[in-house]
């Protein structure tokens, strides 16, 4: 008797444990809303963010976009020789160095200003390019299109009576001008 009392329990323990539910983990909120969360991937040349894309980061998720044409021509500062701190070349460089030219004394309505104040596809923050930023608008100028002018002013500084420029002519040039120079002016903006 004991023997079938063990062999029933054995059985009814057997049938207990395999009707278990199982529970499956399922995705947390976290994952699901993080998966749904796509980014978006721009491509050089495309219209966006009120103008055309001419630089892209390494994930082509930011970078930087410039207007369809030029907007006029100006001088770099009204003051040949005051020295604005506007020194920077890189890529990040343009609203930093336009910032420093805007609030200088005597800016007058220079290249700087002139980007400062453009609004295009509901965006009001543009700057005049840092010389990194338009030696790429250089190479990316015939995908941009729109280029009337020859030399393009940048917001980089060369001491007190200097600003640099970009010749947009084949072979590619970059020199420094008298601020008192005029040129053509093409905002920029980032995203």
């Amino acid at each position: 008797m004991k023997a079938i009392m063990k062999s029933c329990l054995a059985a009814t323990l057997l049938f207990t444990g395999s009707c278990k539910k199982e529970t499956t983990a399922s995705p947390s909120k976290a994952a699901t809303t993080n998966a749904s969360k796509a980014t978006t991937a721009h491509i050089l040349g495309e219209s966006f963010g009120g103008g055309i894309i001419f630089y892209l980061d390494t994930a082509g998720e930011h970078g930087l976009i410039a207007a369809t044409s030029d907007i006029g021509t100006a001088y770099w500062t009204k003051n040949e020789f005051y020295e604005t701190g506007a020194s920077r070349t890189d890529i990040k460089g343009g609203p930093s160095n336009t910032q420093k030219i805007v609030t200088s004394k005597n800016a007058g309505d220079c290249a700087a200003v002139l980007c400062a104040r453009y609004k295009s596809g509901g965006h009001a923050d543009w700057f005049l390019p840092s010389l990194d930023e338009m030696s790429a608008l250089f190479k990316q100028r015939k995908l941009v299109g729109g280029f009337d002018g020859t030399l393009y002013w940048t917001s980089t500084e060369d001491g007190l009576q200097m600003g640099w420029a970009e010749t947009f002519t084949k072979p590619q040039q970059v020199d420094t001008w008298f601020k008192s120079v005029i040129a053509s002016v093409r905002p920029v903006r980032k995203f």
